[in-house]
């Protein structure tokens, strides 16, 4: 199922107004998730039923995980003066960037 589909059904069927910002959450968890081989060998191993008995914790797992990881990177933007300068600086210079490349008529 393509990204923008899981955003697609979770809104329909819990109006959520998730949009394309927010797929980004559900692809950092699912990259996550590819990146571990124990998963990789239960899927490989066993039918998708079987799979999610394997599954179920580990994602739920690597949502918390992907929660604190961002906690944490809100926690150092908001605590190092130095780095949130920096950063607010370089997503500047893309919002600018993205915003020019536009023109006027796709505001």
């Amino acid at each position: 199922m393509p990204l923008s589909q899981l955003v697609n059904v979770l809104n329909e069927k819990f109006g959520t107004d998730f949009n394309q910002e927010d797929q980004l959450f559900f692809n950092q968890i699912i990259g996550d998730l590819k990146h571990d081989e124990h998963l990789g060998d239960q899927a490989r191993n066993n039918t998708i039923d079987q799979f999610k008995l394997a599954f179920d914790p580990k994602g739920m797992a690597a949502v918390l995980s992907r929660m604190e990881r961002n906690e944490n990177i809100s926690n150092q933007f908001m605590s190092n003066e130095q780095l949130r300068s920096v950063a607010l600086e370089l997503m500047m210079q893309q919002v600018y960037e993205h915003f020019k490349g536009q023109g006027p008529e796709a505001a």
